[in-house]
């Protein structure tokens, strides 16, 4: 299961009407089972939203169907962001994820001293969508970060993971090198994950 079926429901639910997840599986000739699990992706990303079907016009409680976000909500926002991100030249793309990871960070947490405490980065990342968890380790804690605000962009677009990197650094004060990144291996890793070492 990859990324690429999701794009192609999503596209589908561009063009059609609100499908349950039923009605998916029998187009694209998938599993119930499958079809949930790239539902469940886009909705993290906000990519689709769910609505309710009635079916027929029997009584009852009404279905649940999906449909694609419009544009103008956070699609719209999504466009502009990659064509930002197109802007940026290879060899600037280090400095500019500082940079915005410095913006973030001071948006988010901009009167207190980041640094001093792991679990408070850790919130901070949790509150700016990332649904960030740590785990002790004998040599390096890890950071697992389950949800990714911009995984399809970071897909075309990797210096968003370098975005990552120095956002942690600038939330919790320790450096993060990548081990997983959600982007190379959907089917069987459900978060990022980096190794943190104290600088």
């Amino acid at each position: 299961m990859d990324q690429s079926t999701q794009r192609k429901i999503l596209e589908y639910l561009r063009s059609a009407p609100p499908q349950t997840a039923a009605e998916l599986a029998h187009h694209f000739s998938l599993t119930s089972a499958d079809v949930r699990y790239h539902l469940a992706r886009l909705l993290d990303a906000g990519s689709v939203l769910r609505v309710s079907k009635r079916k027929g016009s029997g009584a009852g409680r009404p279905g649940s169907a999906y449909t694609s976000r419009p544009l103008g909500s956070n699609q719209g926002v999504s466009l502009l962001t990659e064509a930002f991100l197109q802007l940026i030249p290879p060899a600037d793309e280090e400095t500019i994820a500082l940079q915005l990871a410095q913006n973030i960070s001071n948006r988010q947490a901009p009167q207190e001293c980041t640094g001093h405490s792991l679990q408070l980065g850790v919130d901070h990342l949790t509150r700016l969508g990332y649904s960030a968890v740590w785990e002790a380790r004998p040599k390096n804690p890890l950071l697992k970060l389950r949800c990714c605000p911009y995984q399809q962009l970071a897909e075309k677009h990797p210096v968003l993971c370098q975005v990552d990197r120095h956002l942690i650094y600038q939330l919790t004060g320790w450096h993060a090198e990548p081990k997983t990144l959600i982007r190379t291996d959907l089917e069987k890793i459900p978060a990022c994950i980096f190794s943190l070492n104290q600088p």
